[in-house]
This record gives C-alpha cells, structure tokens and sequence, in this order.
C-alpha cells in the first residue's frame, strides 16, 4: 500500500470516528431539545445530512472556480459526484458523467495570462469553510440563548447549523490536510505550492493538461534546473519528449539530474528513473560500460524491483538488461509478457511514446540475438 494510501486510511478513520461522536454525543441530544416535533428525529437528521453534505460539495467547487476566475485562470471542467460540466477539445460546454480526481468533485483551470495567482483558487475554499462555520456557531448559540429567555420558539433551524457544521469539518479534515493523499487537496497544494517554483511547474502541467484536453501536441516543455517534489514530475514529462524525439543525450541529462535528488524522490519513482538510464545507457554505449552501471546503479533490491515491476519503465529497460547483459531470452519473454497489463496503467500522453520505445528495445535484443524466436519476442 503507498504511503499516500494509508494516509488516506487514516484521514477517512478519523473524521468516520470523528462524525459518530458528533452524532451521538452532541446532535442526538440537540435533536432532542431543539428538533422539530411533527417530524421523527432520525428523519430529520438524514435530510439535513444530505443537504448539508450537497450544500458543501457544491459550495467547494463552486469557491474554486471564484479563486480561479480572480486568480487569472480560465475553467476547463467543473465536476461534482461525476456530474460534469467540462469543455470539449473545441472548447464548447458541454454535460457529461466523468470520473474525477478528488473527494466529492474536481475543477481544472489553465492559465489565461502570463502571471496567474494560485493562491485565491486554494485560500477561497478555506475561507468560505470559516465563514460557514462562524456563521453555524452564531446562529446556533442566538437560538440556545433564545430558547433560554423564551424569545425563540421554531429551534429546528439549531439542528441544522450543527450538521452543517458537522458536515462542513469532516470534508475539510480531507481537503485540507497539508500532505499528500490519494487525489490532489487543496492543503497539499498549498504545502506544495510555498515555493516560486513549484509554482511555476504547476501552471506549466496546467498548460500541458490543457493541451492534451484539446487534443494538441506538447511541443516544449520546461526542464527545471532546481528539483523539488514537483518539478521532478516536470521534468519526467521533458523526459519523455527527449525520448519522443529521439534525443538520448539529453534524455539522461534529464535523469541524471534527478537521480542526484534521491532524498526528494519516492522509492518507486526512483527506481524507474534507474530504469530509464539503463535503458538510454544499453542504447547508446557498449554492453560492457551497461553492465558497469548496472552493477553501480542496482542492487539486489532495485534489480528485484526492475525485473517485476508492472510499468513500461521497468519493462523495456529489463528487457534490455536481460537480451543485452544476462542474454536470457526465457526473462526478456516473461518481461514481454507483462507489457499489456503495464500498458493499462501508462498515462495516455506516454502511451505512444512507451510503444515506440518498447519497439527499439525488442529489436535492439532480437539484432543481437537473431537465432531467438522473433515471433516470439514481437507478441
């Protein structure tokens, strides 16, 4: 399981405890005292749940496309429970059931000017969470003191300024929590987004997914010279436009930059840089200097890791590990065979790119090795 998972494990653990001891020990009594009297209690209750849970998911998204719009940023996509609002490749509007990446909904934006401010599409979510649970506190604490002198008589509106609040705090235990959990949150974004650079990159991966939104080739892409979490991302996408081209030497300029960075990088994203580099080094140099590195760059573990990992990283570099350096046709099969299931998981932009590169590996091996069975190498 990734860490960003049992993270997430954590998170949903503690606002499920959190929201059954709210229930039971503070709005199961105010329900009691304040609810209303034609209605049943549990009833009651499940309404305002679901309007509040509705109120705040929308809400959210909602407060996201204001900081967007005054941070510069144009909307791409508004998304809530898979009901969609999206531009199509021709920029028109239109209405979809799409899958998102987030809590309850999702709303992309790419810069519309050279400049944008990030900041008001994180800090109005936030705010607009303050100002409703200031505004929930208030009127729940003029309706107590109201029943007490005996100047209020319909108290229900109590209950529901407590599920709100209730609501409203388990969503923001999720969004803002300032690390990284299973879809992007506004609190890691703003964790991640306290440098000018990490700034930067991130308008540029906007840019780029807009690009690909629209159906458009990403021409250039910037390769950042100071590596963060974020920006190594980046520079995996100028990676792959290096290998697109064919242009090897800066390819490893790339890699060799980020494996100096192995305190900033997770544990499988550096091992498939490894990967990468074994791949441009059996490519472009003898088998002799390959072996060389490879006994530098891995061991046991990252070599165990490369053999069985399911991406098309791994694969092709250890299917040249194994045709060019252990010259076993039986492990370059068994990496062969697992390139459908790798290819599922490939994002749609390397998907071309993979294959190509996948391609120039098989024949690179089958060239060295002619009295293997071709047929079965290009399966």
């Amino acid at each position: 399981m990734k860490k960003e998972e049992v993270r997430s494990l954590i998170i949903f653990s503690v606002m499920f405890i959190a929201g059954l001891l709210v229930c039971f020990k503070v709005v199961g009594p105010a329900n009691v005292e304040y609810g209303p009297e034609k209605m049943k209690p549990l009833l009651f209750i499940a309404l305002n749940l679901v309007a509040a849970f509705l109120v705040n998911i929308i809400g959210l998204e909602l407060l996201h496309v204001l900081g967007a719009v005054i941070g510069g940023y144009s909307v791409t996509k508004v998304n809530i429970l898979k009901f969609c609002i999206y531009k199509d490749s021709e920029n028109n509007w239109k209405f979809g059931y799409r899958d998102y990446d987030g809590l309850t909904g999702e709303t992309t934006i790419v810069p519309k000017k050279e400049k944008p401010n990030i900041k008001p599409y994180i800090w109005c979510p936030l705010f607009g969470y303050a100002i409703e649970l200031a505004s929930c506190i208030v009127i729940y604490t003029m309706i107590s003191k109201g029943v007490t002198t005996g100047e209020v008589k319909s108290t229900w509106f109590a209950v529901s300024a407590l599920i709100l609040i209730l609501v409203s705090s388990l969503i923001a235990v999720y969004n803002f929590a300032p690390f990284k959990l299973d879809s992007m949150t506004d609190g890691y974004r703003l964790a991640l987004l306290n440098k000018e650079v990490n700034i930067k990159a991130y308008n540029e991966v906007l840019k780029i997914e807009d690009l690909h939104r629209q159906g458009k080739s990403v021409e250039n892409v910037t390769v950042f010279d100071e590596i963060t979490e974020y920006t190594a991302s980046l520079n995996i996408i100028a990676l792959y436009k290096f290998l697109e081209k064919g242009d090897l030497k800066k390819a490893n300029d790339v890699v060799s930059k980020l494996l100096e960075h192995q305190d900033i990088l997770d544990e499988p994203q550096y091992n498939r840089l490894i990967a990468q580099k074994l791949y441009i080094e059996v490519l472009t140099s003898d088998v002799e200097k390959a072996k060389s590195l490879y006994d530098e760059l891995c061991p046991d573990k990252i070599r165990r890791f490369i053999a069985n990992d399911v991406s098309m990283e791994s694969i092709r570099a250890y299917i040249l590990i194994a045709g060019m350096i252990e010259e076993s046709e039986n492990e370059v099969l068994y990496a062969k065979s697992r390139v459908e299931k790798a290819m599922k998981r490939t994002y749609k932009f390397q998907a071309s790119v993979e294959e190509k590169l996948l391609n120039d590996a098989v024949e690179y091996v089958y060239k060295e090795h002619p009295k293997w069975n071709k047929e079965n190498l290009a399966k």
